[in-house]
């Protein structure tokens, strides 16, 4: 259920994304900022569906995303 959570706070997502976060959130922003918007979950469900999302070419939250992807390993850091 939680999956269908973090799926479901990206789609609530109409800002571009961003949801009012930096662009270098950490997971107790991004989560926090869940929560405000009515959707709980956990750090590890949250790593776990942008995983999921990255191996299946889906895009991510604009702004934050791909920098808190890379910085949390989900991806490969470029230089």
């Amino acid at each position: 259920m939680s999956k269908e959570n973090v799926t479901g706070f990206f789609a609530s997502l109409t800002d571009g994304g961003e949801a009012g976060l930096s662009n270098d959130p950490t997971p107790v922003e991004v989560i926090g900022q869940a929560q405000q918007r009515g959707f709980e979950f956990s750090e590890g469900e949250l790593l776990s569906v942008m995983k999921e999302m990255i191996w299946t070419a889906q895009s991510l939250p604009m702004g934050w995303g791909w920098k808190f992807a890379r910085n949390h390993g989900l991806v490969r850091k470029t230089s």
